[in-house]
């Protein structure tokens, strides 16, 4: 059981650099670089690689990617979380919404906010959006998920099939690692 907790977006990054071996294409490391806003995207020079070999075949290594990863806060303790998906439980608002290319909208809550839940092994359950399985899909007007309750408190957030709703599923979330049911402010596995 993992208790759901709201995170909120900082709209800053925190920076990756990955390496790679040029002889047997394996991803060597990844470093840190800093943290601020995207465009502030700190680079470390390939003069700096030279003498980095590989640790599987000792080839060299050069610059493979530059990543970024949002940082989000836990108003409740004021935590940073560097890596959203490493915390199951932690609960998001997208506000621009869920996009389904099948109507071609923007799916929100019937309290127009669109939540997210991060499942174990680092699924993220989109809850206001279309389930893979629903037999309403032309339907706009039902949820596939039905969420009483939001990000007033959390601890009250539950997720079932009590409203207006299609026929997929039970109200529960299925991964190839997780299937489960958000109730009372727990995902709990089945």
């Amino acid at each position: 059981m993992f208790p759901i907790f709201f995170v909120e977006n900082t709209w800053r990054q925190t920076f990756f650099q990955s390496y790679r071996c040029n002889t047997c294409q394996t991803d060597v490391l990844t470093e840190t670089t800093g943290e601020g806003w995207t465009h502030q995207f700190p680079v470390i020079p390939d003069s700096q690689l030279k003498g980095r070999v590989c640790p599987q075949c000792g080839g060299d290594v050069v610059q493979s990617m530059r990543t970024a990863k949002t940082v989000w806060r836990r108003p409740d303790t004021q935590e940073l979380l560097y890596d959203i998906l490493d915390h199951p439980g932690a609960l998001f608002d997208n506000p621009q919404g869920i996009y389904d290319k099948l109507s071609g909208q923007m799916w929100f809550g019937r309290d127009n906010v669109s939540l997210s839940v991060v499942c174990p092994g680092r699924n993220v359950w989109n809850i206001d959006s279309r389930a893979s399985n629903c037999d309403r899909p032309h339907d706009a007007g039902h949820r596939c998920w039905v969420r009483h309750g939001g990000i007033g408190d959390v601890s009250q957030l539950h997720v079932d099939k009590d409203g207006y709703s299609c026929n997929a599923g039970a109200g529960s979330i299925e991964f190839p690692d997780f299937h489960g049911f958000l109730h009372h402010g727990h995902l709990v596995a089945i």
